[in-house]
């Protein structure tokens, strides 16, 4: 079995989810770091996930 991932620079929502996939599998400080630039760049704000995000994982109630 082969498995082929394709992504298009040229896509916006591909690009985009390559983004998130790199996040995914980024250390929590470069994960951070690259989601400012993913706000900025998109113009969504994901700020206020992260932090819910983070609260949620990292919660020891």
């Amino acid at each position: 079995m082969r498995l082929y991932a394709v992504v298009s620079g040229t896509s916006p929502s591909a690009s985009a989810n390559l983004r998130i996939f790199r996040l995914i599998t980024a250390s929590r400080t470069r994960r951070s770091a690259a989601l400012g630039r993913l706000a900025a760049d998109d113009k969504f704000y994901v700020k206020d996930s992260q932090r819910a995000l983070d609260r949620k994982l990292f919660s020891h109630e």
